[in-house]
């Protein structure tokens, strides 16, 4: 998926930063929609090929949000503060993900949440704005 990570890096050249984020964000939620799916060889494999290509797109386009949003000056306080957040839910994620299993015998209810919070996420990024600088 490496050649698709750099071409969302291309694409932002001409594609405004929040729709492409949010193509990102869909991209990765079509796909843990499709496992939710009955299971299938396409279905597993359209989903994967889907959440890789939206998950590889958001990780390039962040780093392009961060930039614009809050300057190239200010990128590393950003990172300073979303790198540890982001690495802690990816470390809790699949432990929740195998608690819900164990409660409900099934990975379904972990994929509609997953998929709710990436429909969420593609909705809320529009929502972003600069942030106003004071003094």
């Amino acid at each position: 998926m490496r050649w698709w990570a750099t071409s969302s890096g291309y694409a932002l050249d001409w594609l405004p930063i929040k729709p492409a984020a949010s193509i990102g964000f869909v991209l990765t939620g079509l796909g843990v929609g499709m496992w939710l799916l009955p299971p299938s060889e396409g279905s597993l494999l359209a989903g994967i090929i889907l959440f890789g290509m939206g998950a590889s797109a958001s990780q390039v386009i962040a780093e392009v949000i961060w930039a614009t949003l809050h300057g190239r000056l200010s990128l590393g306080a950003v990172r300073g503060i979303a790198y540890p957040i982001s690495t802690f839910f990816a470390g809790v994620g699949p432990l929740a993900v195998g608690l819900l299993y164990d409660l409900s015998g099934s990975y379904q209810v972990s994929f509609a949440i997953m998929l709710v919070g990436c429909l969420a996420s593609a909705g809320l990024i529009q929502l972003a704005r600069q942030p106003v600088r004071h003094g």
